[in-house]
């Protein structure tokens, strides 16, 4: 995944981090008294909420990769080999398209027009992207290599 695609969720943990130090501030507590409370069992909760977030990035990766897998699989079951890497991208009405030029875009839009089981993988992840990342799935796009796959936006 690319380091940009990690951003947003980067913005997200400094939000939380931000909204726990306004509520310090706000409650009276000094520096110090904060940093002592935390020390006396509040930090492992942030912890937690950290674990949390890297489950379910991991979670996304992993989902990223079988979607990966998927598409390929049935582009060879359909004989299409399909030569260098395949952008997809949101179509804005549910579905998706290939971007760029790639050389069997048709071919590879056809496949995707009638298997509905990839639209929905898609759009599973195009939700999960925006949970994670705060982004809209309109934007949401995925360059495909092989069994990888990683984010990146479309700007509409």
């Amino acid at each position: 995944m690319a380091v940009s695609a990690l951003l947003p969720i980067a913005g997200v943990a400094a939000a939380s981090l931000a909204r726990e130090a306004i509520g310090a501030v706000g409650s009276g507590l000094s520096f110090a008294a904060e940093l002592v409370r935390q020390n006396k069992g509040d930090a492992p909760e942030r912890t937690a909420g950290q674990s949390e977030l890297a489950a379910a990035r991991d979670q996304f990766t992993a989902a990223l990769s079988q979607f990966a897998r998927r598409l390929r699989q049935h582009l060879e079951s359909v004989g299409l080999a399909v030569a260098g890497p395949i952008e997809l991208a949101a179509d804005g009405l549910g579905g998706m398209e290939v971007g760029g030029q790639h050389p069997q875009q048709g071919a590879i839009e056809q496949l995707l027009a009638v298997d509905e089981s990839l639209r929905e993988q898609f759009a599973a992840l195009a939700e999960g992207y925006e949970q994670l990342a705060g982004s809209s799935r309109h934007e949401f796009g995925l360059l495909i290599d092989g069994d990888e796959a990683e984010v990146i936006t479309a700007k509409p």
